[in-house]
C-alpha cells in the first residue's frame, strides 16, 4: 500500500491495482478491465467497467491471458500503465495520471490515454458497462457525465 497525499494504491499481488480518492471514489485497474466505483450509502458501488477490445471482421482477437500492470510515482502523483498483448502480435496500453493534490472529484483520474500498437487491419472497440447515468436513455456523445464517470 501506498500514500501519496489524498491517494491511496494498492497493489495486489494478482493482477490488479486500485487507486482510491479518500471515501469517495476508486479505480480497480486490471487484466481485462478498469472498473470504477462510488462509494455511496456507506458501501462501494460500481460506476462504469472500461473494456479494450480488438475485432478482425465480426470475430474478437483473444488477448494471451497476462496484462503487465505497472505503477510509477510521478512527483506527488502516481501513474498506472496496462499493457496487454494479444495472441495476433497487437498491444493495448492504458495508462492513468492521479494527482496526489487533486480536489474535485471530477479530475480522478487527471487523464486517461489508451495507445494500440501493431493492430493494423483490426478494429479497435472501447465499451463501457454497467455505466451509473440517473437521466433518460440517450445516444452517448464526447463530452458524457454520469455518476462518478465522465467521457470525454
Amino acid at each position: 500500500m501506498m500514500w501519496l497525499s489524498q491517494l491511496t494504491v494498492y497493489n495486489i499481488s494478482i493482477g490488479a491495482v486500485t487507486v482510491i480518492f479518500p471515501n469517495n471514489v476508486k479505480l480497480k485497474v486490471d487484466l481485462k478491465k478498469s472498473t470504477f466505483y462510488i462509494f455511496e450509502n456507506g458501501k462501494w458501488v460500481t460506476s462504469g467497467i472500461e473494456y479494450n477490445l480488438l475485432y478482425n471482421g465480426t470475430k474478437t482477437i483473444s488477448d494471451k491471458g497476462v496484462a503487465d500492470i505497472k505503477t510509477e510515482t510521478v512527483g506527488d502523483s502516481i501513474k498506472v500503465t496496462r499493457t496487454v498483448s494479444y495472441l495476433n502480435g497487437a498491444k493495448i496500453t492504458d495508462t492513468y495520471l492521479f494527482l496526489g493534490n487533486m480536489t474535485d472529484i471530477e479530475q480522478f483520474p487527471f487523464y486517461h490515454t489508451i495507445e494500440i500498437f501493431n493492430a493494423t487491419g483490426l478494429d479497435y472497440w472501447y465499451e463501457i458497462r454497467n455505466l451509473r447515468y440517473s437521466d433518460l436513455t440517450k445516444d452517448v456523445q464526447s463530452p458524457f457525465q454520469g455518476v462518478g464517470v465522465a467521457i470525454t
